[in-house]
This record gives structure tokens, sequence and C-alpha cells, in this order.
């Protein structure tokens, strides 16, 4: 069964953290916030991806108005 198998895993995971005088809690949040700040960065790049783009469509709707305008 996975989780059984799982479960052993999760034990000696904690049997080695113990061991070693680490603590889970304060590495697994470590470990999230890390994961955060890349998610945020990416998601960052991404808004600034999007807002290039849509400054270009817009120049282009414009030209294409421009065009449009000078012809009626």
């Amino acid at each position: 069964d996975l989780g059984d198998e799982m479960a052993d895993v999760l034990f000696v995971l904690i049997c080695l953290a113990n061991q070693t005088g680490i603590d889970l809690t304060k590495a697994l949040e470590k470990n999230l916030e890390k994961k955060m700040e890349l998610t945020n960065l990416k998601v960052d790049e991404l808004k600034n991806e999007l807002k290039k783009d849509m400054d270009d469509m817009n120049k282009k709707l414009d030209t294409l108005m421009e065009l449009l305008t000078k012809k009626a």
C-alpha cells in the first residue's frame, strides 16, 4: 500500500531529523517561503510580459485606427 510506504519514509525522515537536530517544521517553513518567492517572481515576470504585449497590441491598434481614419 502506497500510504504505508510513505508513512515508513516519513518515520525515517523524522528519526533522521531528531538524530541530527534538524527542526523539520522550521525547515519546511523556510523551504515553502523560498518556493513562494520563486512563484512570486515568476508571476511578476508574466505580468510584465503581458503588459508589454498589451502595449504592443495597443500601438498596432492605434496605427490601424489612423489608417482607417485616413481612408474614410
